[in-house]
């Protein structure tokens, strides 16, 4: 009697255990054809770009907007200015250094640019009308691929290279230490009417002239 209570109990434990196998195995087989689909899809591969090296998500991120819950998407009018300033100056600038470039800032939507107490004619802000000095769009990068041997080019000589070669509305050699610029901000206006004026941001809300006082602006390479 003994004998079959214990030959009943195995019994049923394999049948459980067979049961759980199986209903372990089961989601494995089901293949993912929707993430196939979009793995696949060129398109879709494509989608979120905004010029040659730039992403949509580098123009948009924020991490204010993303903290406080800002919503920090360009208008498609505002978008089309975005792309001119990636084009012309940020594509041209990646190719001449042929390496990496961080993007540090671009678009600032009136939530974000008022958390950060950006100014209303910043051309972050990426005005639409002509007639004013938010009219353009605007980027802010740094040299933390050169700080990392990656990139050959340091925020100065990546400034001078744009003054130098390209055309721009404002160029801005952004808070320097000890005469090294913390990162280049610059602008692009589509309308032809390119201010390409250079400016040396001391902090605190003083901006000089870099005409005239290039000697603040030092180049760590040279430096060595």
């Amino acid at each position: 009697m003994l004998y079959k209570i214990i030959k009943l109990l195995v019994n049923l434990f394999k049948t459980k255990k067979t049961e759980t196998v199986n209903n372990d195995l089961e989601p494995q087989i089901v293949e993912p054809k929707e993430e196939k689909i979009i793995i696949d899809n060129k398109k879709d591969k494509d989608m979120g770009k905004v010029s040659k090296y730039v992403s949509l998500a580098e123009v948009t991120h924020s991490n204010t907007a993303i903290s406080r819950g800002l919503d920090n998407t360009p208008t498609n009018d505002q978008l089309e200015l975005i792309k001119e300033v990636c084009i012309n100056v940020f594509d041209k600038l990646r190719e001449h250094t042929d390496a990496p470039i961080k993007i540090n800032s671009v678009f600032r939507g009136p939530e974000l640019n008022k958390a950060i107490g950006g100014s209303k004619t910043s051309q972050h802000c990426v005005g639409l009308d002509p007639s004013k000095r938010s009219y353009g769009s605007a980027m802010d990068i740094d040299d933390y691929y050169w700080r990392k041997g990656i990139n050959k080019f340091n925020n100065t000589e990546m400034g001078d290279w744009i003054r130098e070669n390209l055309d721009y509305d404002q160029l801005i050699y952004e808070k320097p230490v000890n005469g090294y610029s913390g990162w280049i901000h610059v602008s692009y206006r589509p309308d032809g009417k390119n201010r390409k004026q250079n400016l040396i941001f001391l902090g605190g809300g003083k901006y000089i002239p870099y005409e005239g006082n290039e000697n603040i602006i030092k180049n760590p390479d040279l430096d060595k």
